[in-house]
Parts: structure tokens; C-alpha cells; sequence
């Protein structure tokens, strides 16, 4: 759960939206441009002491906050 909540948190202050879900476009109903994302990933890098592997940040595939949660939790121990 805190890995959820501290995403959630980076992607509301990187997106300036009030709320944020697990479920909405990062691109779409958020308006997170290229440039967003890599604050996001860095972001999340220095929040959570990780480095993501180059090869895992395919932007087709991180669509919803949800897809960032399931591919932070591959470096961390902790599960949902």
C-alpha cells in the first residue's frame, strides 16, 4: 500500500490534478507529456532508492498509474 500511495502522490503533484486514481491515461486524462513521465520515473527512483532499468520504461507500455505500481513493485519487496 505505500508504494500505491507514494505514486499516486508523485503523479498528483507532476500532473496538478486534485485526485488521482489507479485507472486514468497518464497521457490522456492526465496530460503527462514525455517530459512528465521522466519526472515521474525520477521521482519515483529517488523516493523510493531504486533505479529502473532502462529496458522496463517503454512508454506504450505505462498507460495508467496503475501499470507504474506493478512495474515499481518488480524492484521492491513489498506486496499487495
Amino acid at each position: 500500500m505505500e508504494i500505491r500511495k507514494k505514486i499516486v502522490k508523485i503523479v498528483k503533484e507532476i500532473s496538478g490534478a486534485k485526485k488521482v486514481s489507479l485507472d486514468p491515461l497518464l497521457k490522456k486524462d492526465l496530460a503527462i507529456d514525455s517530459l512528465g513521465m521522466v519526472n515521474i520515473i525520477l521521482s519515483i527512483e529517488e523516493e523510493l532508492g531504486i533505479e529502473l532499468d532502462e529496458a522496463d520504461l517503454d512508454p506504450s507500455l505505462l498507460n495508467k498509474v496503475s501499470d507504474i505500481i506493478e512495474l515499481v513493485k518488480k524492484y521492491t519487496e513489498e506486496e499487495e
